[in-house]
């Protein structure tokens, strides 16, 4: 019967990594036929660190393609964030819910990118394009923040997408992420003058946050770096 089986997956998924070595009977229930089953299965094997972590990511990220139930497909983000795989093929599976029009899904997916780190990579270009347009400020500041975390140390090169973004947005809290995550880069943009030109322009921001995060950002780019000591502990 369908509520023993999602007796058994919500048990399971208590257990936690002590749970494990059930994945293997797991991981069949996620075709069952009733959705209550597959989603306390889907829930489940997120919770329980389970052997073949890599492969049942992969199982969860197809099955995230052809998913049609929002919560499902929900829960099945937050799987695969807990299980922390993070193979190109999840990366886009998860990237390609960037676009759907239900607000939280989108969040979910932006958010759990958010974690991946450089490893996120694959999605630069879906990050860069909600950073940019999604319509909701929360999502756009996640955005901003996955790009940069994503790009790692090549977000030098990418700060003019970044510095667009600080001349369009109406939100100050997105422009405020933009100014932070080009601040941090800190004085390996000492000669883009274009950059600092741009930021100079933010310091009459409307907002006053921006613009204390335009100045914090512009004296950690000036700051020249310490002249290193000699052995002998002179300059």
């Amino acid at each position: 019967e369908a509520a023993t089986r999602v007796a058994v997956a919500e048990a399971l998924a208590q257990t936690g990594e002590e749970g494990k070595s059930a994945a293997a009977e797991l991981v069949p229930l996620l075709n069952d036929k009733e959705k209550t089953v597959r989603r306390a299965t889907v829930i489940a094997l997120g919770r329980i660190s389970p052997e073949g972590a890599s492969t049942i990511a992969e199982t969860l990220a197809k099955m995230l393609q052809t998913e049609k139930e929002l919560d499902l497909r929900t829960d099945l983000v937050i799987s695969l964030g807990l299980l922390n795989e993070k193979s190109p093929t999840v990366v886009m599976a998860i990237a390609q819910l960037l676009v759907v029009p239900e607000d939280e899904l989108r969040r979910r997916a932006m958010r759990t990118l958010g974690t991946f780190g450089m490893a996120a990579a694959p999605a630069t270009e879906a990050l860069l394009k909600a950073a940019k347009g999604d319509k909701l400020k929360d999502i756009r500041v996640d955005a901003v923040r996955a790009f940069g975390s994503a790009v790692g140390p090549g977000l030098k090169g990418r700060v003019t997408d970044l510095i667009a973004m600080l001349q369009t947005d109406p939100d100050f809290e997105v422009r405020l992420a933009v100014v932070e995550e080009i601040g941090a880069l800190g004085n390996q943009l000492i000669d883009d003058q274009e950059t600092v030109k741009v930021l100079r322009k933010r310091l009459s921001d409307p907002h006053v946050k921006v613009r204390e995060a335009v100045a914090v950002a512009i004296r950690k780019i000036e700051k020249k770096a310490d002249p290193k000591k000699d052995p002998d502990g002179k300059k």
